[in-house]
């Protein structure tokens, strides 16, 4: 656990560096993933080793260590391929783009999606200038997913040890789809519930939101709830941040924007416009450059 500690250090003072600097791109190169601060470790880390200092402490200090390693930049580098995903509304065209799959601690080749509560989730989504999905924008990525994966619900009064409990899940997962959704770049969706964003979370601090688990028939298993505690958990619970920029009518606009206007918020939110700032607010953004013509916001698979 040294080295991941070591690393945040590392880290913090790359991202410290990196937001005080000034880079200008055209309106052709120009992505949402510019203004991302997801850190990058160069080096190794031996997943295996860290499950078994992870089983050696308590939950608590598990939390804290896996958050440690997600900021150290100890992730799979096929989710820094964001993708991109589709919406349509009274005329109105939307693109937005969102991690490929669950937030994972690992790399490539051995990685484990993480289980997250709403508390983490969001200060997360805030030091990464991302933010969780909404309610509909689960339901976009979903039925826009290039791969579908079964849901694996457990008996959570079977197997005490959350450890225990996130590790079979992961097992029981679809490794070989997985894999190959990885292999062909496409989104990943169905096997996990969402921790997301909601107006009814505003002024409710000590609540989180979690919504989804379709697996691969469409059956909504996990309705939309903010009835659990902000600092909840379970194997169950995934994160797929968002970029913090969407692709409006062939303009750039920040999303928190599109979500705060009353006819454009219906492209992100089936519960009305709202300020998503009074939940998380993302330090200042950097303007886009202005598209000249109008992009094919279609979606590619």
């Amino acid at each position: 656990m040294d080295i991941v500690t070591q690393r945040i250090l590392q880290i913090s003072l790359v991202i410290g560096l990196s937001c005080h600097g000034q880079i200008s791109f055209g309106q052709d190169d120009w992505t949402p993933e510019r203004v991302l601060r997801m850190p990058t470790a160069d080096d190794s880390f031996d997943l295996s080793q860290f499950i078994k200092q992870l089983a050696a402490i308590d939950e608590a200090r598990r939390q804290e260590w896996i958050h440690e390693a997600l900021q150290a930049g100890y992730v799979p580098s096929f989710l820094r391929q964001l993708k991109r995903v589709h919406s349509r509304h009274a005329g109105h065209e939307l693109s937005f783009w969102v991690l490929p799959d669950y937030l994972s601690v690992g790399d490539n080749d051995s990685y484990l999606h993480v289980p997250m509560n709403g508390r983490d989730a969001l200060s997360l989504a805030v030091g990464w200038n991302m933010y969780l999905p909404t309610k509909k924008m689960v339901d976009l990525i979903y039925k826009q997913a290039g791969v579908l994966l079964p849901s694996v619900p457990l008996d959570i009064n079977h197997i005490k040890d959350p450890l225990k409990l996130w590790l079979e899940h992961e097992d029981r997962m679809d490794q070989d789809l997985q894999k190959y959704a990885i292999r062909s770049g496409w989104l990943q969706a169905g096997h996990m519930k969402d921790v997301v964003m909601s107006p009814r979370l505003l002024g409710r601090p000590e609540r989180g939101a979690i919504y989804g688990w379709q697996g691969t028939d469409g059956q909504l298993l996990q309705n939309l709830a903010t009835s659990i505690k902000a600092d909840y958990a379970d194997y169950s619970m995934g994160v797929r941040l968002v970029a913090p920029y969407c692709l409006v009518d062939g303009q750039w606009m920040p999303l928190a924007d599109v979500l705060r206007n009353p006819e454009l918020a219906p492209l992100l939110s089936d519960e009305g416009a709202w300020d998503v700032d009074q939940l998380l607010k993302l330090d200042p953004l950097p303007a886009p450059p202005q598209r000249k013509t109008p992009a094919n916001l279609m979606v590619q698979h």
